[in-house]
């Protein structure tokens, strides 16, 4: 294979490393073309991985199949593969903190390698490799990344394995990286010792501030100005927007990542952007700014989970009615069902929700037709124990910065109640 690089020989190095597992692991076998059979495209995917102080690591290489080729019914049938969330990620970090425990990390090697096929595929050969590409082709035996198929393949070889024999038997059966106790996960780094468990993305902040020019602005706090509503924009602030080039798009995604791992500061924020994104203007561009100035005085901030914490998991659910202005919606965040017999709490500042949850309200049936069938399952969880609903006073809801932009005194009361701490303070922590 040529290639055209001041770094020839470690690309070929990383080509051959991708090459040696697929030839061993027989991924496919080569054989002669027929006009019989769809081909599937191929790709070479180069990239250069770095840690989170900018060092270079590895040169890596991979080896795609070109999944927009292929035709359902054909080379693929079925796709969908449940995948895990950060959000559930961060529960299970906060029970392993808060019954002592250490949380490990590893890395399946070539995962989808191992899982053999069960469509016929064929793809093209590779560019670079030495057959002839107009007499052979590759007729895979085990699924290869770029696949529609690929993720459930792998889901259903790993699926219901032992969890307190998993790290074993999966080294027995899959080339893995131990990378022992986590302390980088998804470009969230990992904080653990015998007090806490702590979640930050202070590089990513710094990355994100210096893409949109931001490293030297004035910080500002709460991320949006308290009662200043954003709403749609005319064909003159759509046109100042739009000069401007940017993906605003992307620019919401970059800090919703943030909001989803770490940062739940940013939800109210995120959520008010993001209504804009097909239409977005230059005021909605100024507020994106305006959050940016706010994670430049915050971006040392850690989720923070406390050992040997005997609070439990507690839930809050908050709602502000009718406001939106060019809608009339109303803003609402749930909490969910810990299903583990737990009587997961449900913290609401409204009285009468409570009441109708609980069956005690004398609200008439005729109103309430619209959520019979939700009301019956919030009432089957609280008869059963799953649940139950505490009212708690405006003043201390948790929830109430998910919902509105609320002034600095009252998202820091609510960061330090959910121990979103600054980096510096986790050894006020121990």
């Amino acid at each position: 294979m040529k290639v055209n690089s001041a770094s020839k020989d470690v690309w070929l190095a990383a080509i051959s490393k991708e090459l040696k597992p697929m030839d061993d692991l027989k991924v496919w076998d080569v054989i002669e073309l027929s006009p019989a059979f769809k081909l599937v495209g191929t790709t070479w995917v180069f990239k250069v991985t770095k840690v989170h102080l900018c060092k270079v690591v590895e040169h890596k290489v991979r080896l795609c199949a070109q999944g927009i080729t292929q035709t359902a019914g054909v080379d693929f049938e079925k796709t969908y593969s449940p995948t895990g969330r950060l959000n559930s990620l961060c529960t299970l970090i906060a029970f392993a903190a808060g019954n002592c425990l250490l949380f490990h990390q590893i890395d399946i090697k070539r995962a989808f390698l191992n899982k053999l096929l069960t469509e016929c595929v064929y793809l093209s050969i590779p560019q670079g490799l030495s057959q002839d590409q107009k007499k052979f082709f590759l007729r895979l035996n085990k699924a290869i990344y770029g696949l529609k198929q690929a993720p459930l393949a792998w889901y259903k070889s790993i699926f219901g394995k032992d969890v307190e024999s998993f790290k074993a038997e999966i080294s027995r059966e899959f080339e893995i990286k131990n990378i022992g106790e986590a302390n980088l996960m998804l470009g969230v780094e990992v904080t653990q010792n015998e007090d806490f468990i702590a979640l930050d993305q202070q590089n990513f902040s710094e990355s994100l501030l210096l893409l949109y020019g931001m490293s030297d602005c004035r910080p500002v706090a709460p991320p949006l100005v308290p009662n200043n509503h954003l709403s749609l924009e005319n064909e003159v602030e759509l046109s100042l927007f739009n000069s401007l080039g940017i993906s605003y798009r992307s620019a919401i995604d970059s800090i919703n990542y943030l909001r989803t791992a770490t940062r739940p500061d940013l939800s109210y924020a995120v959520s008010s952007l993001s209504q804009f994104l097909e239409q977005p203007g230059i005021n909605h561009w100024k507020a994106f700014l305006h959050v940016l100035r706010y994670l430049k005085g915050t971006q040392d901030l850690a989720l923070t989970y406390l050992w040997d914490n005997n609070s439990g998991i507690v839930a809050c659910s908050d709602v502000d009615w009718g406001n939106c202005p060019y809608t009339q919606r109303q803003w609402h965040e749930e909490g969910a069902l810990w299903d583990s017999g737990l009587g997961l709490p449900i913290h609401k500042e409204n009285q009468g929700c409570i009441d109708a949850a609980s069956g005690n309200s004398g609200v008439n049936g005729r109103r309430m037709k619209h959520v019979d069938i939700q009301i019956h399952f919030v009432k089957e969880a609280i008869s059963g124990a799953k649940t139950r609903l505490v009212y708690t006073l405006t003043s201390k809801m948790l929830a109430d910065f998910l919902t509105k932009s609320v002034s600095w005194v009252v998202l820091v009361k609510a960061l330090c109640c959910l121990c979103v701490l600054p980096l510096k303070a986790r050894e006020d922590v121990e």
